[in-house]
């Protein structure tokens, strides 16, 4: 692991100031301070990476005229609770499955016409045969990301893929859990 110059002195300045300022052991732990964390994610890589793994389980499952349909991932810690990453991920795995061949029905989870996605067409009564479904979970240090292709028929689980991510600034801000406003009738 190769530590830059700038990381270096940034940790000899914080633990020289804890050291003379009579600070304990746990603020010495500079993780805790993100200084030797990677904090850059690519979220589209991650997506991609997750549908290729969940296309080697699912592939003889899934025929080819057969409907995906994408859904936001639930938050792992509030019950009905989706966050702006929830549809983010999924947009994008359900992306990356389109590319791959696959009648993926994005509208739940998007409404961006830029992008690159081949939308199917899709029957006036026509129900989807599999769902992209999952759930993120947030800790201190990461989140949790758990994806699963289930048959809409028997309720099967056909594919299953779990990951994390490093939680840096922007995953924090994109997994706080949407703002969602209740009718209260008397």
């Amino acid at each position: 692991m190769i530590i830059s110059v700038r990381n270096m002195l940034l940790v000899l300045i914080y633990s020289s100031v804890l050291m003379f300022s009579g600070c304990s052991k746990a603020f010495l732990d500079t993780s805790s301070f993100g200084v030797f964390q990677k904090t850059e994610v690519n979220l589209t890589n991650r997506s991609y990476i997750a549908a290729d793994y969940l296309v080697g389980q699912a592939n003889t499952f899934i025929g080819e005229n057969d409907l995906v349909k994408a859904t936001t991932l639930a938050d792992g810690d509030e019950a009905n609770t989706y966050s702006k990453i929830g549809r983010i991920i999924s947009e994008q795995v359900g992306v990356r499955l389109s590319q791959l061949g696959y009648r993926m029905d994005l509208s739940e989870v998007s409404n961006d016409r830029a992008i690159n996605y081949l939308k199917p067409a899709i029957h006036a009564n026509e129900k989807p045969a599999f769902v992209l479904s999952g759930t993120c979970l947030r800790r201190r240090l990461e989140m949790d990301v758990s994806l699963r292709i289930v048959d809409t028929r028997s309720h099967r689980i056909i594919a299953v893929f779990d990951y994390s991510l490093p939680m840096n600034r922007e995953i924090a801000e994109l997994s706080e859990p949407e703002t969602r406003i209740f009718k209260v009738t008397d």
